[in-house]
Formats: C-alpha cells, sequence, structure tokens
C-alpha cells in the first residue's frame, strides 16, 4: 500500500517521489480517491504534447473514477500487465518515469508516465503510449536470449 501523505516542504526522497506516483497511478485505476492526491495547485498533465489537465480542478475533474475498487489487503494494487511496472526515478530533480503495458479488450498499450515532484507535490505529469491492435500481445520473449531477427 502506499504511503498516505507525502512529505511537503523538503526535499523529496526517492520513496517519497514514488509514493506521490503511485497515488495518482491508484486513482486513475479506481483504487483511490482522486481528492486524495497530492497535487500542486498549478499541476499540469501533457497527453502526447496535448493538454490533458491544468490545475488541481481540472485534474481532479478529469480523472475522477465511477466508483472505487478495493485495495489489495496484501502488497500494492497493480497496474497493468503484472510484472511489467519499471520505474527510473531522479532523487535530484525529483522526477520519477513509470514503463508499463497495459492490456485493455481491443488492444495493448505501451505506457510511459513521468512525474515531476516537489515539496511533496506533484507539479506535472507527462504521458505518452503506444497502441498495439489486439489484447495481451506478446511484446518480448520469454527467454531474454531470445531475440527477433
Amino acid at each position: 500500500m502506499v504511503a498516505e501523505s507525502v512529505k511537503q516542504g523538503t526535499a523529496a526522497t526517492r520513496e517519497e517521489i514514488l509514493a506521490a506516483a503511485k497515488m495518482y497511478l491508484e486513482a486513475i485505476s479506481g483504487y483511490r480517491d482522486p481528492a486524495t492526491l497530492p497535487l500542486a495547485p498549478d499541476v499540469w498533465i501533457l497527453e502526447h504534447g496535448r493538454n490533458h489537465g491544468r490545475g488541481a480542478d481540472d485534474v481532479l475533474r478529469r480523472i475522477r473514477p465511477r466508483e472505487l475498487k478495493p485495495l489489495p489487503t496484501s502488497g500494492e494494487p497493480t497496474f497493468g500487465r503484472d510484472g511489467s511496472m519499471r520505474w527510473f526515478v531522479d532523487v535530484d530533480e525529483g522526477q520519477a518515469i513509470a514503463y508499463y503495458i497495459l492490456d485493455l479488450p481491443d488492444r495493448t498499450l505501451l505506457l510511459n508516465q513521468r512525474f515531476h515532484v516537489r515539496d511533496g507535490l506533484i507539479r506535472e505529469i507527462e504521458i505518452l503510449y503506444h497502441a498495439i491492435d489486439g489484447a495481451n500481445q506478446r511484446l518480448w520473449p520469454e527467454d531474454p536470449d531470445a531475440y527477433d531477427p
């Protein structure tokens, strides 16, 4: 489970940056009330370079889930395909990038989400993705030594 609060007013640690980013992923996945997110008043979201929310009120309005799902009783909720989540964190810059695969009924998405966290608040979210037709596409070999010629 992601920490319920993220420290404010100090330089963020790796854990605090990840906690804020995971809270956002929980909210867009329906596991968390978006109103509990640590959003800066002037937060913005870009999706493929286009405005997808500017300011906390606008962002909250756009990600409000229909109904909340229960959090898992052990561990953290998973986002996307099991085992596909990769995090890269730059503590000095307050940046975290998540790469993961999301299977939808009619397509598979390769997602990249960048989060900028400062003073415990999410300041920027940038989303890039590539859609592949068909659900549950096999995207890399089971054997790490295998490759496509």
